[in-house]
């Protein structure tokens, strides 16, 4: 796993995280899309707290990382919240799916463009797909951030073309809004 990994355990290692367990309210306000035991991967899930909340909805939630520290945390949270999550250690650069065997996908404030392809493939049919991170709009509040990890306008909807869009914004219009959405079902 290399450089990435190890960056990423530094910044676990070095940060403190607490037990806030709130997931992110995009993922509230479309929680009714997710049925119980469905399989949903959390993509570089972190600490979980999105993860977490899946499971509270019964699903079969699968927190993705590269991260064995973020992994660790997210399991001490699901013990505390008294749900059961399923932790995988993986590198997304080079962590493929099978075919078609996810119901749902979402990824939160991370951005790996080559995970398009793998993301589609591993959608099952009437698969849905929930992504959010920082657009173009971000490094006007962050301007160190790196911009190879901004959305540029509509770049969400094109990396995703043949999925069907039940909401997005995706245009970087309002400067005040700094992330990018998209929430879209694979044609069944």
């Amino acid at each position: 796993m290399g450089n990435d990994q190890e960056r990423w355990e530094r910044r676990y290692k070095q940060k403190e995280h607490g037990n806030d367990l709130s997931p992110d309210p995009l993922l509230i306000e479309y929680s009714h899309l997710f049925s119980k035991s469905q399989t949903v991967v959390d993509l570089a899930c972190g600490t979980g707290r999105n993860t977490i909340h899946l499971a509270k909805l019964g699903c079969f939630a699968v927190a993705l990382d590269v991260s064995s520290l973020a992994l660790q945390n997210c399991l001490k949270q699901a013990e505390g919240a008294k749900v059961e999550i399923h932790p995988v250690i993986a590198d997304l650069n080079s962590y493929r799916f099978s075919a078609e065997t996810v119901d749902a996908m979402i990824c939160f404030n991370y951005l790996n463009r080559k995970l398009a392809l793998n993301i589609h493939h591993a959608l099952k049919p009437g698969g849905l797909l929930m992504m959010q991170t920082f657009n173009e709009n971000f490094l006007l509040v962050n301007p160190k951030f790196n911009p190879n990890y901004v959305l540029a306008p509509g770049e969400l909807s094109k990396m995703f073309p043949s999925l069907l869009p039940i909401s997005k914004r995706d245009d970087c219009r309002s400067q005040s809004a700094t992330k990018s959405y998209l929430v879209a079902q694979k044609p069944a």
